[in-house]
């Protein structure tokens, strides 16, 4: 008995770590000049002389060939321009792995960079090699950046492995080894993946090079712009340098020597071509500085071309942020201290009010004002990143920083067709009012008809105006209610929580809210009021702030009381208005739930490893459903339906409009097919659980899945 409990506390100590991935760096890695199949099959000695050991280099970068101290070995330093003979050196790592880790199917390594040429080892069998040649017989460079490498699970063991490296290529280049800080490790590929993703980065460098070519498209339109000119060549270099970067060009490239020399010179090519964008924004002519920055990125671009590149990549890394600095201070400070003079010092009064006035002007009606905030942001991060790269990092801020640059110089180019179009306008105006004059002295009949005319096109004009007005104010709702709304489901301890918010149109009148204190999931309200439009969404925020309040209130003992309370509130305060509210209320406390439903659609529970879905109904219903709050007083006590969940558990509570919809036939969902669909919905989490009802919804009701503004929340006891 004593030997079957140790054997589950153990178990229970070992299950949390089951799931948990293989960090290599927190092993000790052991380098050697020179490759035998001898050496990558026992983990090397600290006693011999010719390994190199690094202690768990975790978060440190100590693994660049030139870096570290091999025998044998005599690299030159990173300012060396000279490449040096091709060396191989032998890396081995050991690590343990456990018996729950060989369960595995889809062992992966993830390396987070490794170059030049290189082969991977398990336990001394060849698993994956990057060792190709050319036509000359020379290796081709094939550094890797995010590598994921397939991993043999027959040829894992449970306890001592042996992962070994054969690195080929420059001992003195700064791509021999594995430049970046981490991670390493090996899990799932599914899960590695997931990590590995560069969806965004690819997207968004899609974005820079369709705006690129969007501002080449304005410069052939109005040569006289050159300033459009140097904006797409700067956008374009720097997708440019973002897209050879990515593990998707890696993948398409022979040779990533190439990609490299790619990336070195869009790099060198940036930071001039946007000082002469700014130079020909602000000055109308290319300042001594771009010039002298122009000619001597241009002489260090040619041997970085040939040669070693890592001197000259060194060189732009430390001259960049002063260029930088010295260009927003000087340049571009100068400009908007000149149009801010302008600006402030026409402001009406001294008070905030003409401070706020002068500030809007000078963002909306300046070129500075529209790009400064965007400049800024894009300039720190460039610094920041520079700094990561040096420390072993890869870039983080700068690919994304680009995207509010992008949005100001854009406000810049619409502010500059608007003046043009006003322009036209004013000039379109005088013509008319001249063509006006002449043609009245010809005829009374003419002149009456452009009379009416005139007083035509006024009315059309108000009457668009009203429209816009009108569409505005819906706009300005809309963006109101969504502010008081959570936008994404709160993450809190002991529950997974998933939301669906789909307006149908415009202002919604559905309303949901979570409660929390802390990481403590209290509960959850999902609600709708009765008729539509704008109406109908400032009650939803009405009636969020009294459920707030009331059911934070401490005073008011129980739920009971809180939803008493609650409706006597908006009975008074919809008493003018005739709607009232429909919801279903949860209150979580650890494992119990009491629930309180007020005209609402039944909520849905499903306890784990079980394929039912029970609608939440006391065996006695009286008393438990409460007709719609804020109609009428109540009369009957308020009784809350008590439950207790576990681990597992999934509740759905949801608004009328998932069941009440209908397909082309004009079938409704309805609750029964909702039932089917929860009972077969994947469990892993909310999010599946959620997503599982909502591909089986969209696939019943089609086109007419958006008949009425829906909500779906799901929850989930972790």
């Amino acid at each position: 008995m004593k030997k079957i409990m140790l054997s589950c506390i153990i178990a229970l100590i070992l299950l949390p770590l089951a799931g948990q991935p293989i960090d290599l760096t927190a092993s000790n890695w052991y380098f050697r000049a020179g490759f035998s199949d001898e050496w990558i099959k026992t983990v090397p000695s600290y006693t011999d002389g010719n390994w190199s050991v690094i202690r768990k280099p975790a978060g440190k970068r100590t693994m660049i060939v030139r870096d570290l101290a091999i025998s044998q070995l005599n690299p030159s330093s990173k300012w060396n321009a000279m490449p040096q003979d091709t060396i191989s050196v032998c890396a081995v790592i050991p690590f343990t792995v456990t018996k729950d880790f060989l369960e595995l199917a889809d062992p992966t390594l993830l390396l987070a960079q490794i170059g030049q040429s290189w082969s991977i080892y398990l336990n001394g069998a060849l698993i994956y090699s990057e060792m190709g040649k050319d036509n000359l017989g020379r290796y081709i460079e094939r550094s890797k950046r995010s590598a994921l490498i397939p991993l043999d699970a027959r040829l894992l063991k449970a306890g001592l492995n042996l992962l070994a490296i054969q690195l080929l290529g420059d001992p003195g280049s700064e791509r021999m080894g594995l430049i970046l800080k981490g991670p390493y490790l090996i899990d799932s590929y599914g899960i590695l993946v997931k990590k590995n993703q560069e969806y965004v980065d690819i997207a968004l460098i899609g974005i820079y090079a369709i705006f690129a070519l969007y501002n080449l498209v304005l410069f052939l339109l109005r040569t006289k712009e050159k300033s459009y000119l140097m904006f797409a060549l700067a956008t374009l270099m720097l997708s440019a340098y973002l897209a050879s970067r990515t593990l998707f060009v890696t993948q398409l490239v022979n040779s990533t020597g190439i990609s490299n020399r790619v990336e070195i010179a869009s790099l060198f090519c940036i930071l001039p071509l946007f000082f002469a964008f700014f130079d020909l924004l602000l000055r109308n002519r290319i300042s001594r500085l771009t010039m002298v920055l122009s000619i001597v990125y241009l002489i260090l671009l040619v041997p970085a071309m040939i040669l070693r590149t890592e001197p000259f990549l060194l060189l732009w890394q430390y001259s960049a942020p002063f260029s930088g600095v010295y260009f927003i201070v000087f340049v571009l400070g100068r400009a908007i201290v000149a149009d801010g003079r302008k600006i402030f010092g026409d402001m009406q009064g001294r008070n905030l009010r003409g401070l706020f006035l002068a500030w809007w002007r000078f963002n909306r009606e300046s070129d500075t004002g529209k790009i400064m905030l965007g400049t800024t942001i894009f300039v720190a991060a460039a610094i920041f990143d520079i700094i990561r790269v040096l420390n072993g990092q890869d870039l983080l801020l700068v690919k994304y920083s680009f995207l509010l640059f992008i949005l100001g110089v854009a406000a810049m180019q619409a502010g500059k067709v608007l003046n043009i179009y006003s322009s036209l306008e004013s000039l379109n105006a005088g013509l008319e009012h001249t063509v006006i004059e002449r043609t009245s002295a010809l005829s009374a009949t003419t002149s009456e008809r452009k009379r009416l005319n005139s007083k035509i096109l006024e009315s059309n004009r108000d009457l668009q105006s009203s429209i816009e007005e009108s569409r505005r104010d819906m706009s300005m709702a809309v963006s109101v209610q969504k502010g008081f709304f959570p936008a994404i489901a709160p993450t809190v301890r002991a529950w997974d929580i998933a939301l669906i918010f789909e307006p149908a149109a415009g202002v919604s009148g559905d309303l949901y809210d979570f409660y929390t204190k802390g990481d403590e999931f209290n509960g959850v309200l999902v609600g709708d009021v009765s008729g539509t439009g704008i109406a109908s969404g400032l009650i939803t925020l009405l009636a969020r702030s009294i459920f707030f309040r009331k059911l934070k209130d401490a005073d008011l003992v129980g739920l009971a009381e809180k939803v008493f309370a609650i409706n006597k509130e908006l009975v008074r305060e919809l008493s003018s208005v005739g709607n009232n509210f429909r919801c279903a209320l949860l209150w979580v406390d650890g494992n119990r739930v009491e629930y309180v439903n007020a005209g609402h659609p039944d909520v849905l529970l499903r306890h784990a490893g079980k394929s039912e879905a029970l609608l939440l109904l006391p065996k006695d219903e009286r008393g438990f459903r409460l007709e719609p709050l804020g109609r009428n007083q109540l009369e009957e006590t308020v009784v809350p339906l008590r439950f207790t969940v576990g681990s597992g558990d999934g509740i759905l509570v949801y608004t009328d409009a998932l069941v009440n919809s209908t397909n082309a036939k004009g079938e409704p969902y309805g609750i029964e097919r909702l039932r089917h669909s929860f009972r077969r919905a994947d469990m892993e989490s909310a999010q599946t659980i959620l997503s599982s009802i909502m591909i089986d919804f969209r696939g019943f009701a089609g086109r007419n899945a958006k008949q009425d503004d829906l909500t779906l929340v799901v929850l989930k006891k972790s």
